[in-house]
């Protein structure tokens, strides 16, 4: 995998500051423009992985709307493009779906908190 322009990495760092603040939608948008930027440049590997982080913030956002069918499809996508992807940028992702499972897990219970879902890291990174 290559890696990131300037402004690329401006979309990824920014779409991991809204995610930890619990604003999904906002953390979406922001990882949309890295991938359309990903795909543009011909960087389909890493366009797949932001394209899960993009579903696991739809995810949560359809998860605090209780929107059963939003996190019942979310969750089938974005765990075929994660599954085998055990870290990228310092994020494990390995982790980061079973954080995410759980919301699955739970849908029709909506016991959860989903402002509470950071990105983990691995061995006390920071993203950049």
């Amino acid at each position: 995998m290559g890696e990131l322009t300037q402004e690329e990495m401006h979309h990824f760092l920014e779409g991991c500051r809204r995610f930890d603040l619990g604003r999904h939608w906002d953390s979406h948008e922001s990882w949309e423009d890295l991938w359309n930027l990903l795909k543009k440049r011909e960087e389909f590997q890493q366009a797949k992985i932001v394209q899960g982080l993009i579903q696991t913030a739809a995810l949560l956002y359809n998860y605090a709307r209780q929107k059963k069918r939003g996190v019942e499809l979310g969750w089938l996508k974005l765990e075929k493009k994660l599954v085998e992807v055990s870290t990228y940028q310092h994020i494990d992702i390995s982790k980061h779906l079973d954080q995410i499972r759980i919301f699955f897990e739970d849908v029709g219970h909506w016991s959860l908190d989903p402002q509470t879902v950071i990105l983990p890291l691995v061995d006390d990174r920071t993203y950049e």
